[in-house]
Parts: C-alpha cells; sequence; structure tokens
C-alpha cells in the first residue's frame, strides 16, 4: 500500500518505481540509450577537455578530481556552521554540534542552504564533470539530488542500507559526485567502492550483497576504499556495489550530487525552488539544473 500512496500523491514515482525494479542489464542499457537519444546535448564549443575521467569512470566505476583548495574548504565549513540540520530520528531542526541529543545518527542539511552555498553550487555545474557526464550519458545530465549530512560517531549505528554493500538505481544512467568535507581515514567513515562492479552483470538483484557473495565475483584487491583530506572529490557509477563504513572515531561530513538521465526523481521539490540568494559568477546551465532552479 506504501507504493500506491506514494504514487497517488507523486506521479514521478511511476518512472522511479519502475526503473528501480527492472533489473535486467541490457533492458537498462537499451532504455538509456533511448533516452538519451531524445534529451539535449552541450554543443562542442561548451564541452570542456575531461582528461581521464571517462576513462577511468568506465574501467574502475570512479575517478578522482582535482581537491578543493584550503581558502574554499573554509569558506564552506564557515557557510554550514550557520545553517540547520535536521535528523531523521527527530522533527525539529537544530544547529551542529550543539544540538546533538542520544539518538541522533545522522544530520542532514537542507538543499536549498547548500544551493545558496557558491562553492558547492560551482562544484556541482564544474565544466569538466559536467561534459564528463555527458560523454558518458549520452546526453546532458540533470542534477537531481544535492545533499550533504553528518554521520554520527561513537553512536550504536543501525544496520542500515547505506552500511551494507547495494547497488543505487536513481534511473536507468547516473552518476554521483562525492567531496569529503572532513578528513576520513578507516575510522571516519569512508566509502567503499567494488572496483569494475558497474561493468558486471551479477548480484544486480534488489537488497544488500553481502561480502561472502562479492568473494565469488571479485578479487579482494577489487576493494576500494575511499579515505582522503578534506577537500577530496570523487566522480563514481553507484549502479557498482558499495557501502559506507561507519565512523567510530571522527563525525564525517560529506557532500553528494546525483546526476541522471532525467528529474523523475521524487526526492527533489516538486517545484524549483526561487529566489535563492546565487553568486552572479557561476555559469549555470538552465536545462541541467531545472529541477532546483528556476532560472531566467
Amino acid at each position: 500500500m506504501g507504493y500506491l500512496k506514494n504514487v497517488l500523491a507523486d506521479y514521478r514515482y511511476i518512472y522511479y518505481y519502475s526503473q528501480k525494479a527492472l533489473r535486467w542489464t541490457f533492458l537498462r542499457k537499451f532504455l538509456w540509450k533511448f533516452i538519451s537519444f531524445i534529451k539535449p546535448s552541450f554543443s562542442k564549443s561548451q564541452e570542456q577537455p575531461s582528461g581521464s575521467v571517462v576513462e577511468e569512470m568506465a574501467a574502475a566505476g570512479f575517478s578522482y578530481l582535482p581537491s578543493l583548495s584550503k581558502k574554499e574548504i573554509s569558506e564552506i565549513e564557515y557557510y554550514l556552521e550557520t545553517k540547520k540540520v535536521y535528523s531523521h530520528q527527530r522533527a525539529e531542526p537544530f544547529y551542529f554540534p550543539g544540538g546533538l541529543v542520544e539518538g541522533d545518527n545522522n544530520a542532514h542539511y537542507f538543499a536549498n542552504d547548500l544551493i545558496e552555498c557558491r562553492h558547492l553550487l560551482k562544484l556541482a555545474n564544474h565544466p569538466i564533470v559536467l561534459s564528463s557526464l555527458q560523454k558518458m550519458f549520452g546526453c546532458k545530465p540533470t542534477i537531481t539530488v544535492i545533499e550533504a549530512w553528518w554521520n554520527i560517531a561513537g553512536k550504536s549505528q543501525p544496520l542500515i542500507q547505506n552500511y551494507l554493500y547495494h547497488r543505487d538505481v536513481e534511473d536507468f544512467k547516473f552518476a554521483k559526485l562525492f567531496l569529503y568535507l572532513t578528513d576520513v581515514d578507516i575510522e571516519s567513515g569512508p566509502h567503499v567502492f567494488i572496483r569494475g562492479s558497474q561493468n558486471s552483470n551479477h548480484l544486480v538483484r534488489r537488497g544488500s550483497i553481502s561480502e561472502s557473495e562479492i568473494s565469488k565475483y571479485f578479487k579482494k584487491e577489487d576493494c576500494y576504499i575511499h579515505t582522503g583530506k578534506k577537500g577530496t572529490i570523487f566522480l563514481e557509477d553507484t549502479w557498482g556495489i558499495h557501502r559506507g563504513i561507519p565512523p567510530t572515531h571522527n563525525h564525517r561530513l560529506i557532500f553528494s550530487v546525483t546526476y541522471t538521465l532525467t528529474k523523475q526523481n521524487p526526492n527533489l521539490p516538486k517545484k524549483p525552488y526561487k529566489d535563492l540568494k546565487l553568486s552572479s559568477d557561476i555559469l549555470l546551465d538552465k536545462y541541467v539544473n531545472r529541477a532546483y532552479l528556476k532560472l531566467n
């Protein structure tokens, strides 16, 4: 009944649930190619050199991008300190970390606040990222999820999907950009990815995937743990098998942008935001940003 209720409340769930249920890789690829064929693309003059990003994404499933500077990170930190967060464990927003209470496992920033952060919006629209994604998708990407959240260390972490191996299914073709906003080591909640699993037809069913199942099809060295200093950025095809490791000693703050073929994602606002305070020096493509921003 929950699925039906969601569909009746928001038509976007029809597409979203349908593509999540479809696990036949050959049919997913056919629909991806068909959708990308009818979608717009950047002109040759708009494209930027993508270096080895596209090749690394195709082979390994992820690619590192140049890190943000200390000044940029400092300005993001200062900005976010002034913004409230929310926890799925309670209703009232609060400031981090002063407002944390027992039972909080995470703390999320609001999307409209993230969009108004100059450096984060600029990163989400970085020309190299968008050009690389067009080469991967066959069309312009659409920004469908913008999020940043704290994972709280030293808490009894529930066994949630993000901490178990799984595949994301956001569209027939999609990718995610990640930015570490805290230093991340093995004890600080690193992201883990199984190299090459984005190209595999194994373990594509719905639900979590056990380590014993992964060991049947992938080598031990295929397990890559993303550690790095704050400012570390990587682009990843999260159709590939991945998970997060719960932080044990240090809280982790991560920023993420999801790029898809369409804007049929129920996590988006029903209408794009307007009257936000956007930096005038950032070149924004109307199509790429249309799900979140009403641009003139």
